[in-house]
């Protein structure tokens, strides 16, 4: 994949040549890359033989280097899901515009799934460029070029777990260490799905302590590519 994306239409009469020309860049590449090399320092810090065998009392400035970078790759994985899907509105808008689909219960249904609320008023593209969830977008895309929306499997559930994840992080809220209540969903989901952070004890909270590792920022990457890949397919 590239990060340049140019298009050309040419127009050839007798005797003039007219030549339009347009190009955007796609950061979708960029975002995964970033976390996947983030994902990678955190595991070159998890497998140091300096901290290997007693991570617990590894020195605190790499602890908080080690989750910097887990946090910088999940924050980059939903970016590299965010850039894509913005391209492609973007790159296929006539052919949203003409689609047989048009703003019906299933739509506004789905728009308040992910708390939204869908005005009659306003241009239904429009609304969902500024939609801030990654997946609603995927979702009311494949519906208006598919007909459906996207089929229930693990890594849909995965890439709604990913965004909360983030959302987590982008917007939190410091509180005292045992008023951690509201991340009980975010522990529930992923806390199976990935190897703790090695450089805190079961004492610690789940979020932001022990979830912050590198098999999270593996886990985020790959399940961003492949949803990307997912899309890709369905879209061929």
């Amino acid at each position: 994949m590239t990060d340049i994306t140019t298009s050309m239409n040419f127009r050839l009469s007798v005797p003039d040549l007219y030549m339009t020309a347009k190009s955007h860049s796609n950061f979708d590449y960029i975002h995964l890359n970033s976390a996947r090399i983030f994902s990678e320092h955190a595991y070159d810090i998890e497998n140091n033989p300096k901290y290997i065998d007693d991570p617990q009392n590894a020195p605190e400035k790499i602890k908080v280097l080690y989750r910097s970078y887990v946090s910088s790759s999940i924050i980059c994985s939903v970016s590299a899901l965010e850039a894509f899907i913005n391209q492609f509105l973007l790159d296929n808008n006539d052919k949203l515009k003409t689609s047989p689909c048009s703003v019906n219960k299933q739509i506004k249904l789905k728009f308040k799934e992910f708390g939204r609320t869908l005005s009659k008023k306003k241009e239904l593209l429009g609304q969902l460029g500024n939609a801030p969830n990654a997946l609603l977008k995927f979702e009311i895309i494949v519906f208006l070029l598919k007909h459906h929306f996207i089929p229930a499997n693990s890594l849909k559930v995965n890439i709604d777990g990913l965004i909360k994840v983030r959302n987590a992080l982008i917007h939190f809220k410091p509180e005292w260490d045992n008023a951690f209540d509201k991340f009980k969903e975010i522990e529930s989901f992923i806390s199976d799905k990935i190897i703790h952070n090695p450089f805190y004890s079961k004492t610690n909270n789940f979020f932001p302590y022990r979830c912050l590792s590198a098999s999270c920022a593996s886990w985020s990457v790959q399940n961003a590519d492949e949803f990307i890949e997912q899309f890709k397919s369905m879209m061929a």
